[in-house]
């Protein structure tokens, strides 16, 4: 993957009116019991973000998909994935941070041990990352799609990452670009 398969979508008052709700929504009915570190940094509200700009781009493109969040949102309870393209059940981890295309090597992608302990973490076959940007967390300007890896891929070329809690970390060149992956032939 390079930096120009980075696919860029601009993020819209609708898209940020749509990440607060769900960012209450989640903050209610789930809060703190299952996801304290998240619910700290805004996650919900990052991670709308990335959904919403994951699936408008792949109905720009017309790519049948089938999304999960709304069954989230319905039932108020976490989810095991995020979307299903091709058969593949693919979660999509979002992060906030700004690009700089010169550290773009460098940029790492994180997921919680403790995630991926989890018994619904064996139902997903794919990750798909996000970063999103923006001057703070509560104005995003811009979504980047970097790309998708498989699990097994990301089990087996992530490092090991200790912060407040024990990660994961992939890097861009281990990431599929999304492009690449949805019109494979």
């Amino acid at each position: 993957m390079k930096a120009d398969d980075v696919v860029k979508v601009d993020v819209t008052d609708e898209m940020i009116n749509k990440a607060w709700d769900d960012q209450q929504f989640f903050e209610a009915n789930i809060g703190a019991k299952s996801r304290p570190a998240v619910k700290q940094s805004r996650g919900d509200f990052t991670g709308s973000m990335g959904h919403q700009a994951v699936e408008s781009l792949l109905t720009l493109w017309q790519v049948p998909f089938e999304g999960l969040r709304k069954d989230r949102k319905e039932y108020g309870q976490g989810d095991y994935a995020d979307l299903i393209y091709d058969e593949d059940v693919i979660d999509v981890k979002t992060h906030f941070g700004q690009y700089d295309p010169k550290y773009f090597y460098n940029h790492q992608f994180l997921v919680f041990q403790k995630q991926i302990d989890n018994p619904k973490f064996k139902l997903l076959t794919h990750l798909l990352f996000v970063l999103v940007s923006g001057k703070d967390w509560d104005i995003p300007d811009t979504a980047r799609i970097f790309g998708v890896i498989s699990v097994d891929d990301f089990l087996k070329k992530s490092t090991e990452v200790k912060l407040i809690y024990d990660n994961r970390a992939i890097t861009p060149r281990n990431i599929t670009p999304l492009r690449d992956y949805i019109f494979r032939i």
